[in-house]
């Protein structure tokens, strides 16, 4: 879910549809592996709501490349490579622009799964 909802943070933007691309791609990344259990979109939004604010500071105040490195490798374990690009397309593209960090953290994950 984290590295989902970095995707809806990165452009600094927090709007409705990235929200909702956020839940469908958490809930698609759950279904398509065996080892998540799949919350319920209202679990989802509690979550959003309890955590974005404490996930911009932590973007904010960390060197993101030694932060994200260990939580993409995390995420790699239960999702594919090609299902987690995908998913954080989606994200990136349900505002009808990609903002340059929405492309950095694309770049980011990309390298990562790709070594």
């Amino acid at each position: 879910m984290t590295l989902l909802a970095v995707m809806v943070i990165a452009d600094r933007k927090i709007i409705s549809t990235e929200i909702t691309a956020w839940v469908k791609s958490v809930i698609s990344a759950c279904r398509q592996s065996d080892q998540l259990s799949v919350p319920s979109e209202a679990r989802l939004y509690e979550w959003f709501d309890a955590e974005w604010l404490p996930l911009r500071e932590t973007m904010t105040n960390r060197d993101l490349d030694t932060w994200l490195t260990p939580l993409i490798d995390r995420v790699l374990k239960v999702c594919s490579h090609a299902t987690l690009m995908g998913l954080l397309e989606d994200i990136a593209q349900s505002d009808g622009e990609t903002h340059i960090s929405e492309k950095a953290l694309t770049v980011l994950v990309s390298m990562q799964g790709g070594r």
